[in-house]
């Protein structure tokens, strides 16, 4: 059962950081770089495990700043993304 905002509020510094992230009911995006050194792959990963509706993308050779180091990339999957949410 997903918890309301009302709820969230109500038990804000109780919440692990997974229940935050069970309560995003939203489709959500994941765009990784593995080289990434400031946001480690295992933290990209263990978010993609919380969150219900997430599609993930990884991008070789690409570090912390993917929609500058492959913009047309991240482009072109932000947009396929948005395709899939919204038609």
């Amino acid at each position: 059962m997903g918890l309301l905002r009302s709820d969230l509020r109500a038990r804000r510094g109780r919440l692990t950081k997974g229940e935050v992230l069970e309560a995003i009911k939203v489709p959500s995006l994941i765009i990784q770089g593995k080289d990434d050194q400031i946001v480690l792959s295992a933290s990209s990963d263990n978010i993609a495990r919380h969150i219900p509706h997430v599609s993930r993308v990884d991008y070789d050779h690409c570090g912390h700043v993917p929609f500058v180091e492959a913009a047309e990339q991240f482009n072109r999957d932000v947009a396929a993304f948005m395709q899939r949410v919204h038609g």
